[in-house]
């Protein structure tokens, strides 16, 4: 029987925008293999990450958009290239899984924190 995961490109996409995403649909990967005691490691792996990421540029690029989307596309690169090939190349043939309602739900949380944030700042 195939597993069913978030596929390669899916997670690579999404770790575009943001590394925590990649990561959390990483780790729902690994728990359909059964590694799934390794998930909160990835999750704070990719906060730590985006901290690594700020930090190092700091002075350099003080555009924090533009420093979030370094570490994302770097985040891709060692997500697809590295840590999947690690921990998946034994899994080469697999069934996909449908990333809309993950998308969706990140989307509405940072949807409802840009609410919050722009309710709490009109005062």
């Amino acid at each position: 029987m195939k597993p069913k995961f978030y596929s390669k490109e899916a997670i690579a996409g999404l770790t575009l925008l943001s590394p925590i995403l990649g990561c959390i649909l990483f780790s729902y990967n690994l728990r359909e293999i059964g590694k799934g005691k390794l998930s909160p490691y990835f999750i704070v792996a990719s906060i730590a990450w985006i901290f690594l990421i700020e930090r190092f540029l700091i002075g350099k690029i003080d555009d924090r958009l533009f420093q979030l989307l370094i570490a994302g596309i770097l985040g891709s690169l060692l997500m697809t290239f590295f840590i999947w090939d690690k921990f998946l190349s034994n899994y080469p043939i697999y069934e996909k899984k449908k990333v809309w309602k993950p998308v969706f739900i990140f989307i509405s949380i940072c949807v409802a924190l840009i609410a919050f944030q722009i309710l709490m700042t009109k005062n």
